[in-house]
């Protein structure tokens, strides 16, 4: 978890609030986006972002390339 939580740290506050919304909590899009006081488009844009960025950094994180984020992180939930 720690690794995880360091990978989740080099995303801005804004990704990463995105990301664990979606990805950790299920939150759908519009619900982050009413949740954090944004567009619908603002969301999609940080996500994007965000899942571009985190399973690269998983699969070169040797103590985490063995779970992988496979379709989780990269949005074919």
């Amino acid at each position: 978890m720690a690794r995880l939580y360091a990978i989740l740290d080099t995303l801005s506050a804004d990704d990463r609030t995105a990301f664990v919304l979606r990805h950790m909590d299920g939150m759908s899009l519009p619900e982050i986006a009413k949740a954090v006081g944004v567009s619908l488009a603002t969301v999609k844009r940080r996500l994007s972002r965000a899942t571009e960025r985190v399973p690269s950094l998983v699969e070169h994180d040797t103590s985490l390339s063995a779970y992988g984020m496979k379709g989780e992180a990269r949005g074919e939930l």
